[in-house]
C-alpha cells in the first residue's frame, strides 16, 4: 500500500500568543512543532506525526519615552513655532516643578541617565535639578521646598522594567521624575524661561530631547501705605466695609482721616510738643517683601512748612534687613500678614506756628519696596498749627511784639491805642479779648481797670464817634487764617487815680483761642498817670495876750488875716502844708525864723497821718524834742517820720490830703 500525505489534513500549529512583536519580552523563547494526522491505505487512522521542534529566542528591542503633560515639545525657545510641552505662572524666587512620565516602550529593562537640563530665558533658571517621584510625599504631583530639603536631587533612574504584554496595569515600566528650577529673583513680570530635560537609556541610548518646558513670570512688588488700619485709602478699615473714625493719638490729640492723609491740629504753645500718628503698610504684591520708611529731611520739613527745629522720627521699626533704613520687616503678600502699623512722631518746638497761615504743614511718609525699589508710596501727616500774634500795629499783616506803646494820661482821662490780633494759625478761630491795667488810688489801695476793645472799622488808629457809639466787643468774631483783626484799645483812666512819675503801670492784653485754649499776650504796654494839684501852704497869726491863751487853732480851709498887737503879747503862728496833689508827696518838712524884736516861746508839730515830730534848729541834726531857746534869726523846721526808721528822709511820705502843721508862738519885746 502506497503511504500518501493528505496536505489537506496537514495543520500546522502556530503559538499565535508567542509571536514575534516589539512587546515580547527579550529573552522569550518562542517554541515551534508541526504535526500530520493521517490514515492507511485502508483509511484507517494512523498516530499523529510530529516534526522536529524549532526555538525562536526574542532579541533585545531598547526603547523608551518621556512626556509631560502626555505630549512632548516642539521647536525651540524663540522660534516661531515653540510649543512647551507644559507650562506654568511662577514669581521671581519661586521654586517650580515639572512631573514628567518616563516609560520603557522597548522589550528589556534599562536604566536611564538624566543628563543636564538644557536652560533658556533671559533670566535663566538657577538651581536646575532632578527628583526622585518619592519626593512627592503628599502625591500632589507638586514638589515644595521643603520636600526637596527633605529628599535629594538625582541624576538617574534604574532598573526600569520593561512592559510585560502579559500583564495588565503598571509593572513597573512607567516611573516619574520631576525636573525642578529656580525662577530668578531678578526675573521681570512677563518674562519666560524654563528647561528642557534631556534623558538616555544604557541600552536605548539615543536621547529623548524635545522635553521643553516653560515658566511665565509673574512679578508683582507693590505696596501701599495710608492712615491707620487704612492702607488703601479708601475711608474704610482694610479687609472691611467699616469706616474708619477719628482716633486719639498717645498724646491725647484727636486725628483725622481725609483720603490719603491724617491731620491733627496742635495749640500754640510756650513749650514744644509732640503729635504722634499711626500708619499702616500693606504688601500688595504677589510675593514677601520687605518696605523701607524714610521721612523727610530738615530741609524737607522746613519746605513743606513747618517751623525751623520741628523733628520726626519713626517708631515701631526695625532695620530688619540690615540695610540702614528702618522698614517694616517681612511681610507676605496680601491677607493678614500683610499688614505692619508703627508710629510718626512729630516734634514741634516751642512757640511754633506755621510759616504761612495757608500752608498747612505735612510730613509726607514714604514706603519702598525691597523687591524693587523703583516702586514707591506715600502718604501725609498733617499738623495744623494754631496761632496768633496780639500787639501793636504793623503796615502788613501780622504784629509785632517788640514797640513798646507807653500811654500816658490824667485821672479822670480817657487813653486809648490800636493793636491787631492775627490769626497766624492753619485753622479758622474766634479769639476771646481781655484786658486790664492795675491804677493805684490817691486815696489808698488800687483798682483794676479793664482794657475795653472798639473794632477800627476804617482803619486808622483812631477811636471814631461811629466806632465808639458801636460798643465795645470782647471777641473778634471768626478769623480765618491769615485774617486780622483791627482794634482801637481804650483804658479809662479813674478821677481818683494817683499820679505815677516815676512809675510805669503794665497793661497786660490777652487773647484766648476759641478751638484750643491757648493764649497770647501782649504785655509790654505801659501806662503813666500824670500829677494833678500841687502842695499847698499857709501861715497864720493869732493873738494870745500876754498871758498866752490862744483863740481855736485855724482850719486849712480858713483865711489867714493880719493883726495887731502889743508889746509883750504872745503871737501864735500857725504853718500848715497840706497834699492837694493825686499822690503822696515825699521828704516834707516846715520851717520858720524867729523875728526880729521877739522873744522865742514855744514851739509844736502835728500830723494828720501816723508818725513822729521831728524838730531841727538852723539845719542841724533832727530831734523828737522840740527846742526850748532860740535867738533872732534862728531858724527852726519840723518834718514827720512816717516810716518810723528813726530819721527823716525820702522814705518819709505824706499822704493825699494829709496835712502838717507847725505852732510856733514868740513874745513881742
Amino acid at each position: 500500500m502506497k503511504n500518501t500525505l493528505s496536505l489537506a489534513a496537514l495543520t500546522v500549529a502556530l503559538l499565535s500568543a508567542n509571536a514575534l512583536g516589539a512587546g515580547t519580552l527579550a529573552g522569550t523563547q518562542i517554541t515551534n512543532t508541526a504535526t500530520a494526522t493521517y490514515g492507511d491505505a485502508t483509511g484507517a487512522a494512523q498516530p499523529e506525526a510530529k516534526s522536529n521542534t524549532v526555538i525562536t529566542t526574542v532579541q533585545e528591542v531598547p526603547s523608551f519615552s518621556v512626556l509631560l503633560n502626555g505630549q512632548n515639545s516642539s521647536g525651540t525657545p524663540g522660534g516661531t513655532t515653540f510649543t512647551p510641552a507644559g507650562t506654568i505662572s511662577a514669581r521671581p524666587g519661586d521654586v517650580v516643578s515639572f512631573r514628567y512620565t518616563l516609560t520603557n516602550t522597548g522589550n528589556v529593562a534599562d536604566t536611564y541617565t538624566l543628563q543636564p537640563q538644557t536652560v533658556f530665558g533671559t533670566s535663566a533658571p538657577t538651581n536646575v535639578a532632578y527628583y526622585p517621584a518619592s519626593a512627592d510625599t503628599n502625591s500632589d504631583g507638586v514638589l515644595t521646598p521643603a520636600e526637596m530639603s527633605a529628599s535629594a536631587p538625582i541624576t538617574s533612574i534604574a532598573s526600569v522594567a520593561a512592559d510585560d504584554p502579559n500583564t495588565t496595569g503598571n509593572d513597573g515600566s512607567t516611573v516619574f521624575f520631576f525636573a525642578t528650577y529656580t525662577v530668578p529673583t531678578a526675573a521681570t513680570d512677563g518674562q519666560t524661561l524654563g528647561t528642557n530635560p534631556i534623558v538616555a537609556g544604557a541600552k536605548a541610548t539615543t536621547a529623548d530631547d524635545n522635553n521643553y518646558n516653560q515658566t511665565t513670570v509673574s512679578r508683582n512688588d507693590s505696596g501701599l501705605i495710608g492712615p491707620r488700619d487704612d492702607s488703601n485709602a479708601d475711608g474704610t478699615v482694610d479687609n472691611t466695609t467699616t469706616a474708619v473714625t477719628p482716633y486719639q493719638s498717645p498724646e491725647g490729640r484727636t486725628i483725622t482721616y481725609s483720603g490719603d492723609s491724617q491731620s491733627a491740629t496742635l495749640p500754640y504753645s510756650a513749650a514744644a510738643q509732640v503729635i504722634t500718628f499711626t500708619q499702616t503698610v500693606k504688601n500688595t504684591g504677589n510675593r514677601d517683601d520687605v518696605f523701607d520708611i524714610t521721612l523727610p529731611t530738615p530741609a524737607q520739613l522746613d519746605a513743606a512748612g513747618f517751623p525751623l527745629g520741628t523733628t520726626v522720627e519713626l517708631v515701631g521699626l526695625t532695620d530688619s534687613d540690615s540695610d540702614g533704613v528702618l522698614d517694616t520687616g517681612v511681610l507676605a503678600p496680601n491677607g493678614l500678614a500683610a499688614f505692619k502699623t508703627f508710629q510718626v512722631k512729630v516734634t514741634v518746638p516751642a512757640g511754633a506756628m506755621p510759616d504761612a497761615p495757608t500752608t498747612i504743614p505735612s510730613v509726607l511718609i514714604t514706603a519702598r519696596s525691597s523687591n524693587d525699589p523703583s516702586f514707591v508710596n506715600t502718604t501725609s501727616d498733617n499738623v495744623l498749627l494754631s496761632g496768633v500774634q496780639f500787639g501793636e500795629r504793623t503796615t502788613q499783616p501780622g504784629t509785632s511784639p517788640n514797640p513798646v506803646t507807653q500811654l500816658v494820661g490824667a485821672p479822670g482821662s480817657t487813653v486809648t491805642y490800636p493793636l491787631d490780633v492775627y490769626n497766624a494759625g492753619n485753622t479758622s478761630d474766634t479769639f476771646t479779648l481781655s484786658g486790664s491795667v492795675t491804677v493805684p488810688l490817691a486815696a489808698g489801695g488800687t483798682q483794676l481797670v479793664p482794657v475795653q476793645y472798639y473794632v477800627d472799622a476804617d482803619n486808622d488808629g483812631v477811636l471814631d464817634p461811629a466806632e465808639l457809639a458801636a460798643g465795645p466787643v470782647t471777641s473778634t468774631g471768626a478769623l480765618a487764617p491769615g485774617a486780622e483783626a483791627k482794634l482801637i484799645a481804650v483804658i479809662n483812666i479813674p478821677a481818683g487815680a494817683a499820679s505815677t512819675p516815676n512809675t510805669t503801670l503794665p497793661i497786660t492784653n490777652t487773647v484766648t483761642s476759641g478751638s484750643t485754649g491757648a493764649v497770647a499776650a501782649d504785655n509790654n504796654d505801659t501806662l503813666r498817670v500824670t500829677s494833678t494839684g500841687a502842695l499847698d501852704i499857709k501861715k497864720f497869726v493869732d493873738a494870745c495876750g500876754k498871758t498866752n491863751v490862744c483863740p481855736a487853732a485855724p482850719l486849712f480851709g480858713s483865711t489867714p488875716t493880719n493883726i495887731p498887737a502889743e508889746p509883750q503879747d504872745v503871737l501864735r503862728y500857725t504853718v500848715i502844708a497840706k497834699n492837694n496833689t493825686n499822690n503822696v508827696v515825699t521828704f516834707l518838712y516846715l520851717k520858720d525864723f524867729l523875728p526880729e524884736n521877739t522873744t522865742f516861746v514855744s514851739i509844736s508839730g502835728a500830723y494828720s497821718g501816723t508818725g513822729t515830730i521831728n524838730y531841727r534848729v538852723d539845719g542841724g541834726a533832727w530831734s523828737t524834742t522840740a527846742p526850748t531857746a532860740l535867738t533872732a534869726g534862728q531858724i527852726v523846721e519840723i518834718a514827720v517820720d512816717t516810716n518810723s526808721d528813726g530819721s527823716i528822709n525820702l522814705s518819709d511820705t505824706i499822704g493825699v490830703g494829709s496835712e502838717l502843721k507847725m505852732d510856733f508862738r514868740v513874745k513881742i519885746n
